[in-house]
């Protein structure tokens, strides 16, 4: 969730990059044999926090004390409701609503326009290395969307510091911005060498016609490794980050021995704006925008371990 940088471009098929960072991987990672261990297919979803047996919620706006929270001045405010999350024909949609009437408020009385949802397997499972994740999942193009799949440390103790961000690492899969409709990106988030500075690795993946080829079924995958991480589009390789590469480039490795918990969410985000004009900009195009332009839908979600 920074700065983009290099880039590798899909045209009727996926391409190799046109430049490397010295933090990449120059070649896919061995083949390997897989085991399933975890899987969602979304046939039912439970709303109910307290007995949702695979995930946990993130409500709210992070208890910040205006409309912008969650760190990157996100709009929405997260909820449990069906409306913004459910199991609908075998997939699980994450939907943006706009909120006319009993709109929610934070703990500091702020009022919310929007909502949308953000689930996470925090508390009910989560893996090291040696092991891949991926999501079946269809991207919305709705006016601020931004969907993502991605992955934070599980603390070993509340108040862990080692998965305090960006301390514990932050692996993005698939993050999808409306405002750039021909292009995601898969990217990983720690400190660097010095443990005092944050530093990112980013992949942006350009597709052409990028309003039809998001809207379709794609697997965003990553393969968890001890000394890589490598990241997959319908099982063809996009790129990889090494060890050794980062700590070349001064870039830190928290990723060797932790384990890490899955997130899907749906936010809302603009940069470069006004809040309040765009706010009610985007309010306004979310209105008129048909729903599924407006939802994630993840038809599945799976872990294999390497074998």
């Amino acid at each position: 969730m920074s700065a983009l940088k290099a880039a590798v471009f899909i045209f009727t098929a996926i391409s190799a990059a046109v430049a490397f960072e010295l933090y990449e991987a120059t070649s896919p990672p061995p083949v390997g044999r897989w085991r399933q261990v975890w899987r969602d297919d979304f046939n039912s979803f439970d709303n109910n926090p307290r007995t949702n047996k695979k995930w946990s919620f993130d409500q709210g706006n992070d208890w910040a004390n205006t409309e912008m929270g969650w760190g990157n001045n996100e709009y929405q405010y997260y909820t449990t409701n069906r409306k913004n999350i459910r199991a609908e024909n075998g997939n699980l949609i994450i939907e943006v609503q706009v909120e006319t009437n009993n709109k929610p408020r934070s703990k500091h009385g702020v009022e919310f326009d929007l909502t949308s949802a953000r689930i996470k397997t925090s508390g009910k499972a989560s893996w090291g290395a040696n092991h891949r994740f991926i999501a079946r999942a269809k991207l919305p193009s709705g006016r601020g969307t931004w969907p993502a799949f991605w992955m934070l440390p599980q603390p070993q103790y509340p108040g862990d510091p080692g998965a305090s961000w960006p301390r514990g690492g932050e692996i993005d899969i698939m993050e999808r911005w409306a405002k750039a409709p021909n292009m995601m990106s898969s990217a990983t988030h720690c400190l660097g060498t010095d443990g005092k500075t944050k530093r990112s690795t980013v992949k942006q993946i350009h597709v052409n016609n990028g309003l039809w080829y998001f809207a379709q079924y794609h697997n965003y995958e990553v393969q968890h490794r001890r000394d890589r991480l490598d990241f997959f589009i319908d099982g063809r390789w996009i790129y990889g980050v090494t060890r050794a590469g980062c700590r070349a480039a001064g870039i830190g490795w928290p990723f060797e021995d932790r384990k890490f918990y899955l997130l899907l969410n749906l936010a809302l985000i603009e940069y470069n704006f006004n809040f309040k004009q765009r706010k009610w900009e985007m309010i306004n195009a979310i209105k008129h925008t048909a729903p599924v332009n407006r939802q994630l839908i993840v038809d599945y979600v799976v872990v294999e371990q390497l074998i």
